[in-house]
């Protein structure tokens, strides 16, 4: 495993507030900073969404995620990490020490 994606897994994040979001229930919309784009995630997305609560880290998203979906377990550490990235990288949510 790359060592970023290590050091995302190990990390705890949050939510940044201020940031509006609709959970529909089958989605979750985040609406971007500066209110001119909305996000659409999709199932592992929205799930990691609701936990970026600063509870968990990356690695404890993840555990979660390949319990609830076995049959995808080979994949997800990366994904969770890429979701994290991205969430981040749109300044979403943030690191929690």
């Amino acid at each position: 495993m790359p060592e970023e994606t290590a050091q995302i897994l190990r990390t705890r994040y949050v939510r940044h507030d201020g940031i509006e979001s609709e959970d529909t229930g089958q989605e979750v919309l985040v609406y971007l900073p500066g209110g001119d784009r909305t996000l659409y995630l999709n199932d592992t997305a929205a799930i990691v969404w609701r936990l970026c609560s600063g509870e968990h880290s990356g690695e404890e998203i993840a555990e979660m995620l390949e319990e609830a979906y076995p049959d995808a377990a080979a994949t997800i550490r990366d994904e969770v990490a890429a979701t994290l990235r991205g969430l981040a990288d749109q300044q979403l949510v943030e690191a929690r020490d």
